[in-house]
């Protein structure tokens, strides 16, 4: 290939490459929004309390991330709205017994992003977040840990997909 069907490639591929990594020159304070309001999440699982943790790490995320000021209702541009649906655990790895000694959690929401100046949704999608953890030896940890981790995934795929609705 000659130099210059490399360039016309180049100038091709960087476009496409960078549209499919959800790039964009705007941010969460160009659409006018600065403020969100963030009330408890709903359960809609058998765990218990996990709408709580889930809450929490959102809200955390939130934080962290610093884009959007948290406020109550009445104060704020934008409300945050979701439900755990699902919990599970799958397994993923077994020894040489047969015995499972590798699993994932999958934590998986529903959240609405609605702007409620112009009462119009912005997003509403559902999400996941995951993570896998070996049930011993070094790399051992309880499946409320991995849980903990999961939900913490959950939490920044959620805040990412708010911040970079568009």
């Amino acid at each position: 290939m000659n130099k210059r069907m490399s360039k016309v490639l180049i100038v091709f591929l960087i476009p496409i490459v960078l549209a499919g990594c959800g790039y964009t020159t705007s941010t969460i304070k160009d659409a006018g929004i600065s403020s969100v309001y963030v009330p408890m999440f709903k359960n809609k699982t058998y765990e218990h309390d996990i709408h709580v943790t889930v809450t929490d790490a959102v809200i955390n995320e939130l934080i962290l991330d610093g884009n959007l000021r948290l406020l109550k209702q009445e104060e704020a541009d934008t409300i945050l709205e979701g439900k755990v649906t699902e919990y599970k655990t799958e397994p993923l790895g077994y020894d040489k017994n047969n015995d499972v000694e590798q699993y994932r959690v999958i934590v998986t929401a529903q959240v609405v992003f609605r702007n409620l100046n112009k009462n119009e949704i912005i997003c509403a999608q559902t999400i996941k977040g995951s993570t896998s953890y070996y049930t011993s030896g070094r790399l051992g940890m309880s499946e409320k840990a991995a849980t903990d981790k999961a939900i913490e995934n959950l939490a920044r795929n959620i805040v990412s997909e708010v911040i970079n609705f568009w």
